[in-house]
């Protein structure tokens, strides 16, 4: 059986996730909630991706965009 390391897509190509740093954070608004992923090599990032929830129901967000 061949030993396979995982790997991570970064902007330095394929690359080892244990030489990695992973860092996490936190927004939380009436209107949303946010998590951010951030992957950094020594002190460069190199990946980041956000994950987005919407608080408000999608009504109340449409109605908010037409009132100019």
């Amino acid at each position: 059986m061949i030993n396979e390391t995982p790997l991570i897509w970064t902007n330095k190509g394929n690359v080892p996730i244990s030489t990695l740093r992973y860092e996490t954070s936190w927004e939380v608004l009436p209107e949303y909630v946010k998590f951010v992923e951030q992957y950094y090599y020594e002190d460069e990032l190199v990946k980041s991706s956000a994950h987005v929830y919407n608080t408000k129901p999608l009504t109340e967000i449409v109605c908010e965009q037409q009132t100019f």
